[in-house]
């Protein structure tokens, strides 16, 4: 308003005098008038110099006038300035919401097409659901208090964002595992081991995680690295005595190159590439089931482990990447026939080097290649859905003269005593295919999920943990065909709560073969079965599976005995659980949950009733056992604190 007053005044200060100095068309006689007035003359007499001008423009304007005219204009071009200049500062307000409400868009879709609370593998700070308007409101109010409680740290042109959780938790199991929150699924006792017989309930803030994103941005090309790590390492120290201390591990560690043409280059430690993402190829949007339970859920498909990866984006609706990864012979399992053991004619795992930074609790492969997945993922507006292969090989070193060798069974060099005489490497190949399925269902509250993977010696690739491989007749390497799957859901009624629910199983074939023992034909390798009739088929012996074995010297519980061999067959479990998110603002988030979930653990049928051989022959099987199995009810517990 104060313009156009300052407008309409200017332009009638404006107007007034030249409306007085000139005539318009039919105004003569009044102009006339005028010059005869200023004709006048002046107190003394004399007539002025102004009458004595016959035209009227040459009158000057009064420089007070004049002045006034000037000072109008003056504020006139200030006014037009400011306005200007507030133009200009809408626009960009403009221009930021707009890219608020992109950014915005893009969280929303990404988290509707997986779900709302984050357990692991993303950024825990995008724990809760953005599309709902409680997260919303919460990424503003972090927003509008940056000074007082920053998300993330600017230095030296690199955003540090820190994150994670403290977690204070609980398991109970009906049968004892002796383990913390994490569950060794396949080592779910048999009713012969004392464990099965004695419940535990332990307590553990070892899942607490400290996170740490670094991003950059260059010309065409956005730089970041990632760290996570936790507490659920086991040092020769570590123990539940006084002090519970226990060793920081690394989770993840990795760094990546992000272009604008869509390639993606990712290299460290990391989830490997045959995990579920819940957006594209993308790290950090692994979609991993809620539990409490560290170890997920039996059927749930993953590894973290070293890689190499490079994506590839074609319109944020199909990727495309290839990995390449740690290989790792998981666990050779192998067995004997009761009366006979397992000859040493091969070996493919070594325990670690202490030197070499190894742990030398464990033992470690030495595989020819790495393993290299190939990975599809295609979001065609509805769900998210992903296709993998895997390839990679096994190797050990197999010494064929090494046992059983004499005059009537020499070795094929021709040498009749044992010796290391062609002595070699034997390498197999291993690989399977999987994939996994997210929809979306009911405006997002409800998420089904499908993950499934088949193929041989793939079998750390399941929560599980069932071996990758056993030994042939000859002494080399087999990988086990394994099978492994999982379905969900995750609903998400409200921005306080979700709710999951999972069913998962895993599978180990029988892989075994006859061989020439020194006391005759017997079965070696996985799961063999009894074959009544056929000479050597005697199974393994699981006699003492069903039946309580007794403690071990220096009073310490039983885990296993010669007498149960107890090769799993397949691990099943269904869970359910939920979590509330108690209070979310910029001080960060408190949520509790519980978790229930039932395993069973079954067995490949061998021998039940052995029959002691004589002098020079093995023992026998007087009769076929049932499946051995053991059950497992556990109930979890969590209360955390996510930091903001």
């Amino acid at each position: 308003m104060r313009v156009i007053a300052a407008w309409i005044l200017a332009l009638g200060l404006v107007a007034v005098p030249a409306m007085a100095g000139t005539g318009g068309a039919g105004d003569g006689k009044d102009a006339a008038k005028s010059n005869d007035a200023s004709a006048a003359k002046d107190s003394s007499g004399n007539t002025s110099a102004a009458s004595s001008s016959t035209d009227p423009a040459a009158k000057p304007a009064p420089a007070n006038l004049v002045d006034e005219i000037q000072q109008l204009r003056d504020l006139i071009e200030a006014q037009s300035r400011q306005l200007q200049a507030q133009t200009e500062q809408l626009k960009q307000q403009q221009q930021k919401m707009q890219s608020m409400q992109q950014q915005l868009t893009t969280v929303n879709a990404a988290v509707a097409s997986g779900g709302g609370l984050v357990n692991e593998g993303a950024d825990p700070a995008l724990a809760i659901n953005p599309a709902s308007s409680s997260a919303l409101n919460y990424a503003a109010s972090r927003d509008e208090k940056k000074d007082d409680s920053p998300v993330a740290i600017h230095f030296k042109g690199i955003t540090l964002t820190p994150g994670g959780f403290i977690a204070a938790e609980s398991v109970f199991r009906n049968r004892a595992l002796s383990a913390d929150v994490n569950t060794p699924f396949n080592s779910v006792p048999y009713p012969f081991s004392d464990l099965s017989k004695i419940s535990e309930n332990n307590f553990s803030g070892r899942q607490s995680r400290i996170t740490l994103l670094a991003e950059g941005k260059l010309d065409n090309v956005k730089l970041s690295g990632y760290y996570e790590t936790d507490w659920l390492g086991s040092g020769t120290t570590s123990n539940n005595n006084q002090t519970n201390s226990y060793v920081n591990r690394q989770r993840q560690i990795w760094g990546q190159a992000a272009f604008e043409n869509g390639f993606t280059v990712t290299g460290g430690q990391m989830w490997s590439l045959v995990t579920e993402t819940k957006h594209g190829l993308d790290n950090r949007t692994e979609g991993n089931p809620l539990t409490v339970d560290a170890q997920y859920q039996v059927g749930f498909t993953w590894a973290r482990q070293y890689g190499i990866r490079v994506t590839k984006n074609f319109g944020d609706r199909f990727w495309l990447g290839l990995s390449v990864e740690d290989s790792q012979d998981n666990s050779v399992t192998v067995h004997a026939s009761p009366g006979q053991t397992v000859p040493n004619i091969f070996f493919a795992l070594a325990p670690g080097n202490n030197g070499g930074l190894f742990n030398t609790g464990n033992n470690y492969s030495f595989n020819a290649s790495p393993d290299f997945v190939v990975k599809a993922a295609w979001e065609p507006g509805w769900g998210h859905y992903e296709i993998w292969g895997l390839v990679g090989t096994f190797r050990d070193r197999v010494y064929p003269c090494l046992v059983g060798i004499s005059v009537a069974n020499p070795c094929a060099d021709g040498t009749t005593t044992n010796s290391t005489n062609l002595a070699n490497n034997q390498v197999k190949t291993i690989g399977g295919i999987g994939g996994n399925i997210r929809l979306p269902l009911f405006n997002h509250k409800l998420d089904a999920i499908l993950h499934a993977a088949w193929g041989d010696g793939i079998g750390r690739y399941g929560s599980g943990g069932l071996p990758d491989s056993t030994v042939r007749f000859d002494g080399s390497v087999e990988p086990i065909r394994d099978g492994m799957a999982m379905a969900g859901f995750e609903w998400h009624p409200t921005p306080k709560w979700d709710i999951y629910a999972y069913g998962g199983a895993e599978y180990a074939a029988r892989t075994w073969y006859f061989f020439n023992f020194a006391n005759g034909v017997g079965q070696i390798g996985y799961g063999a079965p009894f074959m009544p009739g056929v000479t050597g088929a005697t199974g393994f012996a699981d006699s003492a599976c069903f039946a309580e074995v007794g403690p071990t010297a220096g009073g310490l519980a039983t885990s296993s005995t010669g007498n149960c061999t107890g090769d799993t067959r397949y691990l099943a479990e269904g869970t359910i659980g939920f979590w509330n998110r108690i209070w979310s603002g910029p001080k960060g988030r408190m949520q509790w949950g519980l978790q229930y979930s039932y395993v069973t653990r079954s067995a490949w049928s061998g021998c039940t009733t052995i029959v002691a051989g004589t002098s020079g022959t093995p023992s026998s099987c007087g009769a076929s056992s049932t499946d051995p199995h053991g059950p497992e009810n556990m109930f979890f517990t969590s209360f955390r604190y996510y930091f903001p």
